[in-house]
């Protein structure tokens, strides 16, 4: 060793090598070398980097290490041997690397050696120190797999497996016996295991090849055409054995057969004697290998011993025919191991046998055993007995108990989905959430009991935690071992268990004889399938390997941090003898030493979160917060070599093989040399290594919802994503990619745009690229179009028009090619040096192009966050997740667009039929309530059938006729179950509500029915009263008959004690449910991101018009595309609601224009919605139907403002984002609560129970109290139906008064020419607001001109109203239908008396029918409350009708009831008749804002009479910024130019500008002279240049500065008296 360190240039005592070491990221080390101290350096990252040739040297200074070259030249063989002394034998500087590594990181290079199918060191021997060493530790984790039984793979642990050894040994001085490349021939003529003497770099001085003893394993293939059909262990003694007795003594011990190279030309006595030592103590056979030659006789031996002589155990070779001689030795092994008896033992029992030789073993010599034993005893709870039929899962079960806290997490888990997505949930939506957090509360309560009985194996663990808190070293031996320790556990259950999976696959399989009977059949498929399942299951559930120690390990820190209960957690650190918070710490500690770490729990889906975030801080705290990291990750299918892929770029160790080996997302962190570092700018590179995608054990959605989460996931992390391709079909990533696409558009992730590079395995054929290429090509413009697509469908097509917007991808240089990995037969296959060339390619292009770009590099604690936001933006995203690619995604779409409609469009219709029912029920005698309520449920099914016909068209449209319908096919079902559930769901909700009132119009028949019953109590009362001349002198007493009366009222109320069959509703959690379930908001991408305000109770309490500024502080966090202060560039801008909100709650400045026309929209907007309110019926109970109305009326308005601002306000368009959709659904219908509670409490007010019983209770004490006076009843009825009766009356009138007003305003002198025509109105609108002379008004005018005019009528008709010759005529007129209807009604009671009527029902029911045409609002049942009274003489009694009825309209105040009306009524109706009937168009001119004047019902164009001046709308000059002051026709008519959309267009060209400007007609003409306009903008110049952000114009002095207001409203005049449209065609 010191002599070798002295050739290199290296210390004699170098540090030892770690696994960090190894995957440091350095400069490309493909060039020359600079030194001979570089080679071990060279050599290690080529095994590290999986490269076969890792043995051959590189060029030192531009020389090559020139290879040993035998030559029969006596002057050329002195001149080799001269120039040998300078160079160092490849397999020296490897064996050094092996002796200065630390044990662990020795396993690593004999697993990285082993994949390349080259010789590992068994035994070493370093001559400095005498030492001869067995490396036992170094093997224990090497596993090779062989084949069993045919064509079944087997892996194996190569300690333990009892496989055959077949030993080769030489003897004497015998360097051109060409041993090695021998044993290289007999184990695989296309490769080579054993390094030779002409190897390149072979050099005949070795410093510490001599004497070891090198192992490699034939793993044939079981064929008829081999020479050699077992499995045998070769090992390979280099050197003269006679000079290195242990090892040949011990491969004697352990070897079933032994050759021995003889020299027999250099034969001297003592190796005879030596050969004959070996044939006797040799416990195997041994034969000689002797090469024979005629040349060359050796004198000291004058005859060839007897030992060489018997033909069985010697081979004569001929050096000149290497093919002919390993044919002999091959078929020699052969015959052997076919006749042989002798068993094979295992290389794990011959550690014993070593010791007994003189040979240490490793284990030994670094201290490993005790710390083995230790792991191995805190292990010993795992079973040591296969699985079988009757326990398939003991290892399963004792997993659960010994980590038992991973179990809990998956319930935790689970529920946390379940708060982010609450999907499908029929329940409370609070109870729902309570739930799930209660089962999150639950699962942590039972980790921390099971955290306070820790297993013996967490035990262990802790205790070395805590033992070796402070010594990383020895805490990542630990680790290691302990990882070995259960990867040999697991090794030993899997394969059986795999076994039992392929046993119920094959039987799920295979097809059932005939003669079996069908359902027998079935059974037996049924019961395979299900066994297959729970195979799968247990093989999951039984997989043990160091991640699921490390997810104990986190799942005890987050349930030690989580819990409160100090006492507890001391208990628990006083059990564990360690605190958990310390093991974040750890952990980091191990990522840094080069251990990969788990971020995303691949067997539940999900990260913990307190978990992963503590252990990323701390790796940051002991890094540096200022260091900077590249991310990359890897995409792939399963099983198309993405783990191979990084392993081969960067030298590290993911776990690798066929199927779905990584579960989750792990992390692998490598450091940056500093030469490197100063050239790309960061200092440590993470690596993401991701499952695969397309697992055939995951199916339809589900594999879908994983695939598309996980992918966007690790995208979304990334700066750099490799795409791995396995072959040349791109279907499933491209599928992929789009769902990538639209999930970051859904997730605001596109400010992120990660580099993309695509990478085919397995294509070697160089024709396959150009196919490949134009594949390729077609992806991307697949791509692009799906990017479009997806814009759209985000309202988002400005920002993104290809794929590259949104995932950096440069189709000429990001693609690479990569041949097959392994080369030659498994399982004795290499890697394929072209794929390890190809990865190295891969590797510097990634780190150039790193180099060459100037970017930011996040720091660790960015990415952190940047983690936990992506990843909670994934759990919200309830929609794109679930489909294949975005063609589902927009057909689901637009089916759901189509179902939306036809929801909404059901749901109000059946607001429509409920309200009619209702209505109908409400008006119904309450003895018909039962039929009429069975009527009801039959006619409502009738009812249904044009829904039925419209679902049955949609049905037909998307799966019968669609050009998709093979896409739609998969919902079909699901649609059909949507209709119908949709419809169950009203039908039940409408006979409930009609229930309901059968149930309150009982109650009330009850009570009615009890009317008779306690009149003639009453007079019996009254009679035993009277009888008891006590009682009469009682009378007399203060408060007695109350007293009286109370005790009969509280008897008589007792039966009707129960009231609350009309209950309120809770209005707050139906908005909360509609809001939660509405499909027209779950397709906004923001809904995920928005929903948790739904179940913000403090949020609902924010409305009002008046709050704005509240609101604002709650929505307007970063929520728009675009921020605050880009507000003054606001072209084409898009808006979210927040932002809107902003501008009201910015008090320090003047509200520039497009604030104003911000506040506009949202005014004009939420005025819509309130008039929308008040039409919903106000004599109805609150309706949940109302909610939907609402919301759909909302996304209506701002659908259609959207769609007019693309066509029509170049200037100023401004699109509402999603985020306003979201906002102003959830604000507007906030509003409402108030409303509709009030709805609710006014109807149940109205048919209250109480208030029934209220009024009874009054007028039966009334009437108590008048028998007892001995007023008689008749006259106390004719007050009574006379009071009923002019309430009627006053009910109906009022509708009277609104109509008479609307009339007498239209008619009046003063308003009739304003409202004869369109025009009429315009003029006055213009001569008010130009006496008025306020700028505000007029651009409230200009921008929103209807919603002006409508003001103006409003304050029309009020100002009307409030006039004393307006209340004057409306009491006239009230006065004379009031004594109208007094007659009919006294003339109703009279003409009853005439009838032949012999009771008092009927003479109710004559007088009913006769006034009901009058005071429609008396219903029959109104009068029940007459039958209280005993009235016997109908004529005497229609008499004090007429009467009482006089005598009450005398006394009644009607002047005084008409100013009520008036002042309390809101004219909206009013207001909205006259303005629909004078303004029936409402188009815009796209320049100047002139309102089209057409107002004849439809018009195929639109037209104005009166264009302005442009720069009233804001347009202006291009370059200078100027206002622009011509009109739009003078423009049209002089063929000027104007920019739209960044476009240019001639004004005589406008009509190709899009359809909106095409559906305008403006004449070039310059005879008319806008001068009202002119005036205005000269007088208000200041303004509207401030308003619009402009440069005023010098030339509006020049020609309107004449201008005045009396000018100006006299040409007006004329122009609206005079002009005549001019009808275009």
């Amino acid at each position: 060793m010191d002599e070798l360190s002295r050739s290199l240039n290296l210390p004699s005592s170098p540090t030892r090598l770690t696994l960090l070491d190894a995957i440091s990221l350095d400069c490309d080390m493909n060039n020359a070398l600079s030194s001979k101290s570089d080679l071990p350096r060279y050599m290690l990252r080529r095994i590290m980097l999986l490269d076969t040739s890792s043995r051959k040297l590189p060029n030192i200074g531009g020389q090559v290490n020139t290879p040993r070259i035998v030559n029969s030249n006596p002057l050329s063989s002195f001149l080799d041997e001269d120039e040998d002394d300078d160079l160092i034998h490849p397999m020296d500087i490897f064996l050094y690397l092996f002796q200065i590594s630390t044990p662990s990181f020795r396993q690593t290079i004999v697993n990285q050696v082993a994949k390349c199918q080259l010789s590992l060191p068994l035994i070493t021997h370093d001559s400095d120190k005498n030492e001869v060493v067995l490396n036992h530790f170094a093997f224990q984790t090497l596993v090779l797999n062989r084949y069993v039984d045919g064509n079944d793979a087997k892996c194996f642990s190569v300690l333990e497996e009892p496989i055959p050894i077949v030993s080769f040994i030489r003897v004497g001085d015998c360097d051109n016996s060409q041993k090695s490349e021998l044993l290289n021939r007999i184990l695989n003529v296309r490769h080579e295991y054993f390094s030779h003497s002409n190897c390149p770099d072979s050099t005949k001085k070795r410093f510490l090849l001599n004497g070891t003893v090198e192992i490699a394993w034939y793993l044939p293939k079981y064929r008829e055409n081999i020479n050699i059909n077992h499995h045998f262990v070769l090992l390979n003694l280099r050197g003269d054995a006679s000079l290195y007795t242990k090892q040949s003594n011990f491969i004697g011990e352990i070897s079933n057969l032994v050759y021995v190279f003889v020299p027999l030309s250099k034969l001297t006595h003592e190796m005879s004697c030596q050969l004959e030592k070996f044939k006797e103590h040799f416990k195997s056979k041994v034969i000689f290998l002797v090469y024979k030659t005629k040349s060359q006789k050796n004198p000291a031996i004058k005859v060839i011993p007897n030992i060489l002589n018997d033909e069985n155990s010697t081979i004569a070779l001929h050096k000149k025919n290497l093919s002919e001689d390993s044919g002999r030795i091959a078929k020699s092994i052969s015959l052997f191991l076919d006749s042989t008896n002798h068993p094979p033992i295992p290389l794990s029992q011959c550690i014993q046998r070593a010791l007994d030789t003189g040979i240490m073993s490793d284990l030994i010599k670094n201290d490993i055993k005790l710390r083995q034993e230790f792991v191995y005893s805190i292990c010993d709870d795992f079973p040591c007995y296969a699985p079988d039929e009757l326990n398939p899962s003991p290892m399963a079960n004792m997993k659960d108990k010994l980590l038992p806290l991973q179990g809990y997490f998956r319930n935790w888990a689970e529920s946390s989905r379940e708060l982010q997505l609450l999907a499908g949930s029929k329940r409370n939506v609070e109870e729902h959430i309570n739930t799930a957090q209660k089962k999150q509360q639950e699962a942590r309560l039972s980790q921390i009991q099971k955290l306070s009985k820790p297993s013996s194996l967490i035990c262990g663990i802790m205790n070395q935690c805590h033992k070796y808190s402070t010594d990383k070293n020895e805490i990542l031996i630990f680790f290691e071992l302990l990882e070995d320790k259960l990867n040999t556990i697991s090794s030993k259950y899997l394969p059986i268990l795999y076994n039992q999976y392929k046993k119920w696959l094959m039987e799920s399989y295979s097809k059932q004889p005939d003669s079996i009977p069908l359902a027998e059949r079935d059974a037996k498929q049924q019961q395979a399938k299900r066994k297959l399942a729970e195979a799968a299951e247990c093989i999951t559930r039984s997989s043990l390997g160091i991640e699921h120690v490390f997810r104990e390990l986190g799942q005890i820190y987050e349930a030690f941090i989580s819990s409160n209960d100090a006492k507890l957690k001391t208990s628990i650190k006083n059990r564990l003898k360690f605190r958990p918070t310390l093991l974040p710490d750890i952990i980091a500690n191990l990522i840094i030493q080069g251990h990969s770490f788990e971020i995303l729990n691949g067997d539940d889906n999900h990260i913990p979160l307190m978990w992963v975030s503590d252990v990323l801080s701390k790796l940051s705290k002991i890094l540096g917060t200022d260091k900077k990291l590249f991310v990359i990750s890897v995409l792939g299918i399963q099983s198309s070599g993405k783990s191979t892929l990084l392993n081969t770029m960067f030298g590290i160790k993911f776990p690798v093989s066929s199927g779905r080996c990584t579960r989750g997302v792990f992390l692998q962190m490598i450091p940056i040399t500093e030469e490197l570092k100063n050239k790309i700018g960061f200092d440590f590179l993470f690596l993401l290594d991701t499952e695969g995608l397309r697992a055939p054990e995951l199916s339809g959605g589900l594999s879908y919802r994983r695939d598309n989460e996980l992918a966007t996931f690790t995208v979304g992390l990334a700066d750099l994503a490799l795409i791995n391709i396995k072959g040349e079909s791109h279907s499933e990533v491209q599928d992929i990619l789009q769902i990538i696409v639209i999930a970051f558009m859904r997730m605001k992730l596109t400010s992120n745009k990660p580099k993309c590079i695509f990478v085919h395995q397995n294509v070697g054929d160089p024709q396959a690229k150009l196919s490949l290429m134009i594949a390729r090509n077609n992806l991307i413009d697949t791509l692009n179009e799906m990017t479009v697509c997806a814009a759209q469908q985000e309202n988002k097509e400005l920002q993104f028009s290809k794929f590259c917007d949104v995932i950096e991808f440069n189709p000429e240089e990001d693609v690479f090619y990569f041949p097959s990995l392994f080369e030659g037969e498994p399982p004795m296959t290499s890697i394929a040096p072209g794929y390890i060339e190809r990865a190295q390619e891969l590797r510097t292009k990634i780190i150039t192009s790193i180099s060459y770009q100037n970017r930011q590099y996040q720091i660790i604690r960015e990415w952190k966050r940047k983690l936990l936001d992506i990843w909670n933006s994934v759990l919200k995203e309830n929609f794109v997740f679930s489909y294949k690619n975005i063609l589902e995604v927009n057909a689901r779409v637009e089916l759901d667009n189509a179902l939306c409609y036809w929801h909404s469009f059901f749901i109000q219709e059946m607001a429509a039929v409920k309200s009619g029912l209702l209505n109908r029920l409400y008006n119904v005698e309450y003895e018909s309530l039962q039929d009429t309520m069975q009527r009801i449920q039959v006619e409502l099914h009738t009812m249904l059938a044009d829904t039925d016909s419209h679902c049955d068209r949609i049905i037909d449209y998307f799966f019968i006729q669609h050009g998709k319908k093979a896409i739609f096919e998969q919902w079909r079902y699901q649609t059909e179950q949507f209709f119908i559930c949709c419809k169950e769901k009203e039908i039940r909700k409408i006979l409930e509500d009609c229930e309901t009132i059968c149930k309150v119009g009982k109650q009330k028949q009850d009570i009615d029915s009890k009317f008779r019953d306690y009149r003639k109590e009453i007079v019996f009362e009254v009679r035993r009263i009277f009888d008891s001349s006590r009682d009469q002198e009682s009378f007399d007493i203060p408060g007695y008959m109350d007293s009286k009366f109370e005790i009969l009222w509280k008897n008589w109320k007792s039966p009707f004690n129960d009231t609350s069959c009309l209950g309120n509703t809770d209005i707050s959690y139906d908005l909360q449910q509609i809001l939660f379930e509405s499909s027209q908001l779950k397709q906004l991408d923001v809904f995920s991101s928005r929903k948790d305000y739904i179940f913000d109770k403090n949020k609902f309490k924010l409305v009002g018009m008046g709050e704005f500024s509240e609101i604002s502080k709650n929505l307007s966090k970063n929520e728009g595309e675009f921020s605050y202060y880009q507000v003054l560039d606001y072209q084409n801008s898009i808006w979210s609601f927040g932002e809107i909100m902003n501008f009201f709650s910015r008090k320090e400045n003047e509200p520039n224009a497009i604030q104003r026309k911000l506040q506009s929209i949202l005014i004009d907007q939420t005025n819509t919605i309130d008039e929308t309110i008040r039409k919903l019926p106000n004599n109805s109970n609150y309706s949940a139907n109302y909610f939907c109305i609402l919301i759909d009326k909302c996304i209506t308005l701002i659908y259609e403002h959207n769609k007019s601002e693309k066509l029509t306000n170049a200037r100023q368009s401004i699109i509402l984002n999603n985020y306003y959709i979201f906002d102003f659904v959830f604000y507007q219908c906030c509003r409402a609560i108030k409303q509709f509670e009030s709805l609710q409490e006014n109807f149940l007010e109205q048919n209250s129970l109480e208030l029934k019983l209220e009024e009874l209770e009054s007028i039966l004490k009334e009437n108590f109290f008048h028998l007892c006076t001995g007023i008689k009843s008749e006259n106390i009825c004719a007050n009574q139906l006379a009071s009923i009766t002019l309430k009627g009356m006053r009910t109906y009138l009022e509708d009277t008064v609104i109509q008479n007003l609307q009339k007498l305003f239209i008619n009046t002198s003063e308003y009739k020419t304003i409202y004869s025509s369109r025009a009429s109105l315009q003029l006055s609108i213009l001569k008010h607001l130009a006496k008025k002379k306020d700028f505000d008004s007029y651009i409230s005018y200009i921008n929103s001109p209807f919603i002006y005019i409508s003001t103006y009528i409003e304050s029309n008709i009020l100002e009307y109203s409030q006039r004393l010759s307006t209340i004057n005529s409306l009491f006239v007129d009230v006065t004379q239908s009031a004594h109208h209807f007094k007659t009919r009604c006294i003339n109703a009671a009279i003409s009853a008396n005439t009838q032949d009527i012999q009771s008092w029902d009927g003479w109710k029911r004559h007088f009913h029918d006769a006034i009901v045409k009058v005071v429609r609002k008396v219903k029959l049942s109104d009068l029940d409350i007459l039958d209280l009274y005993n009235v016997n003489n109908y004529q005497h009694f229609s008499e004090l009708f007429s009467q009482s009825l006089n005598r009450s309209m005398e006394q009644f105040e009607w002047k005084a009831w008409v100013e009520e009306i008036l002042n309390s009524y809101q004219y909206k109706e009013i207001k909205d008749n006259i303005a629909n009937t004078i303004i029936e168009c409402r188009a815009l001119c796209p320049f100047c804002r002139e309102p089209c004047q057409l107002s004849a019902g439809e018009h195929e164009h639109y037209c104005g009479t009166f264009h302005r001046p442009q720069g009233i709308s804001g347009w202006h000059y291009k370059e200078s910024k100027q206002i622009a002051l011509e009109e739009c026709t003078k423009d049209v008519l002089y063929k000027n130019k104007f920019l739209y959309h960044k476009k240019s267009y001639n004004y005589s060209d406008y009509r190709t500008v899009n359809e909106y400007f095409n559906s305008w007609r403006i004449l070039g003409e310059d005879s008319i002279e806008a001068k009202y306009w002119q005036w205005v903008l000269y007088t208000f110049h200041k303004e509207f240049v401030d308003h619009y952000g402009l440069v005023g114009n010098e030339e509006i002095d020049i020609g309107w500065v004449h201008l005045n207001e009396e000018e100006v409203i006299d040409d007006i005049e004329r122009h609206y008296q005079n002009y005549v449209f001019k009808t275009i065609f």
